[in-house]
């Protein structure tokens, strides 16, 4: 193993390593019990990279991990490109910090190819990172960082480290030291191929198909309003605390604010988003849906500004996904993806058949390839709403199979949401849901009902686009007759249906 190159190695690591557990520590502050495995590597985070104490350390620790046979030669000086890339750097850290086995699906695709190395090196790869994690737990420092790690792996919290700090390095400084997005870069055949998908994604979930409290009040088609501009940022029943802000490294603690549902998913590659009825759930996935689709189209557009939140001031993963909604009730109902024989498990296969189908009637045939390409290697995200619709338990339970195999053996490294009542997806005393149609593995969000600001800003933003259509005389007017400030907040299922004063 040559010094020099391996010497290289461990100049990217070292520092790459420090942000990967800076992002760690954000991505962690939710639950409070875990602010005691944070503190044992705050000191880490706050002296950063020391040459001088920690690469003797670190190329030891290589040394150890990386294999020496001839064979895997192409590997070791595959990652020595690391010290010329530090933003690749930091996805290779990432991949460390989240190989929590030696299994090579767990290896992000774009790592493999960027690193320019073939598919038959992905076994060796995985093996060496997986290694070298093992050995920074015998590291003073890095020790701290992978337990707490660990920590939020037991929770299903460490899945989607890697794609936020890939798209932490996919960020560059101008204007000000305004942080904005790279343009995402894609083949002009891909484009041509996914635009009529999206184009279609756009228009049905464009508008709002609500009903009035009367007949006369039901919104035409044609007069229906933009999702995009009423749309307020949905809230989670967690909170947590601004973290590795200056105000808490001097002791003084912050008061915890909400977690939104943009940033819960943001941080979860997996998550299952709970809410009562009128909560907003298939909302926010219509709007999520809508949003992606409208920034992977033109991604130095407006729509990249809508994917935002108060904990989210823009989207922090490195691309824009391309969306696949899908009603879970219609997929349970399709025999001929999902089978109807009570003694066949549901399998990745079955939802992948569907979500084909659906996709080709939107597009040219082309298109299903090019989707199976996305959902291998990361780039897609698929939107499942309605867990709860699934009326027959057996079906629901099949249709629950079907998500987890798709989501843990097939595509691990696509991005999947599911929507479902709170009844029909119950919790025990730990947040574990008990239901015989459970999704192991995946993180659970519940929605939290409107607070004051928010359905102040909701009904704002409703009677400013009914006056944009004339259809009201003077919105602010308007709305405070429907809500008087002495009135408290509606959910947003009353929100959603003005009465007829308004």
């Amino acid at each position: 193993m040559d010094p020099a190159t391996l010497a290289l190695i461990v100049s990217a690591l070292g520092p790459a390593l420090v942000t990967v557990f800076t992002k760690l520590a954000e991505k962690g502050l939710v639950d409070p019990a875990l602010e005691k495995g944070l503190e044992p590597f705050r000191n880490l985070l706050t002296r950063g990279y020391d040459q001088k104490k920690d690469e003797a350390r670190l190329t030891k620790a290589l040394q150890a991990a990386l294999p020496a046979g001839e064979a895997d030669a192409r590997l070791f000086f595959a990652l020595s490109d690391l010290k010329a890339n530090p933003a690749l750097a930091a996805r290779a850290a990432a991949a460390v910090v989240e190989m929590t086995g030696d299994d090579p699906a767990r290896l992000p695709p774009d790592l493999l190819r960027d690193l320019k190395l073939d598919d038959s090196h992905r076994p060796a790869l995985a093996t060496a990172l997986f290694k070298l994690r093992a050995e920074l737990v015998k590291l003073e420092n890095y020790r701290d960082g992978i337990r707490y790690a660990n920590e939020l792996h037991a929770l299903n919290r460490l899945d989607g480290l890697y794609e936020l700090v890939a798209g932490l390095a996919a960020t560059v400084t101008e204007a000000g030291g305004v942080k904005v997005l790279r343009v995402q870069v894609m083949p002009p055949d891909a484009r041509t191929l996914e635009a009529p998908y999206l184009k279609n994604v756009m228009n049905e979930f464009a508008g709002l198909p609500l009903e009035g409290r009367s007949k006369d009040d039901t919104l035409r088609p044609d007069d229906q309003l933009r999702l995009e501009r009423v749309y307020i940022a949905l809230n989670t029943t967690e909170r947590r605390q601004p973290p590795l802000r200056k105000e808490r490294k001097q002791g003084r603690e912050q008061e915890q604010v909400p977690l939104s549902a943009l940033r819960a998913m943001i941080e979860s590659r997996r998550l299952v988003l709970l809410g009562d009825p009128g909560s907003g759930k298939s909302t926010f996935a219509q709007h999520l849906c809508l949003c992606l689709a409208g920034s992977r189209l033109d991604s130095n557009g407006d729509w990249p500004r809508r994917l935002q939140a108060a904990d989210a001031e823009r989207w922090e993963l490195a691309l824009y996904p391309f969306p696949i909604f899908v009603r879970l009730r219609s997929f349970a109902h399709d025999t001929g993806s999902l089978p109807d024989d009570p003694k066949q498990m549901g399998r990745a296969e079955h939802l992948l058949a569907f979500i084909q189908k659906e996709v080709a009637k939107l597009g040219r045939k082309e298109l299903a390839d090019h989707l199976l390409d996305m959902l291998e290697n990361g780039q897609a995200f698929v939107l499942l709403d309605g867990l709860d619709e699934v009326a027959d338990p057996a079906r629901r339970e099949k249709v629950a199979g079907a998500i987890q195999h798709f989501a843990f053996k097939r595509f691990p490294y696509a991005r999947v949401l599911i929507t479902c009542r709170v009844r029909q997806y119950p919790l025990n005393a730990k947040g574990q849901p008990t239901a015989p149609w459970k999704l192991p593995g995946f993180p659970v969000a519940a929605l939290a009902d409107f607070d004051r600001d928010q359905i102040n800003a909701f009904v704002a933003h409703w009677f400013d686009e009914l006056y944009a259509r004339g259809r009201t005389p003077d919105p602010k007017t308007s709305a405070s007759l429907c809500w008087p400030p002495s009135q408290p907040a509606p959910n947003l299922a009353h929100s959603l249906r003005p009465s007829r004063s308004c």
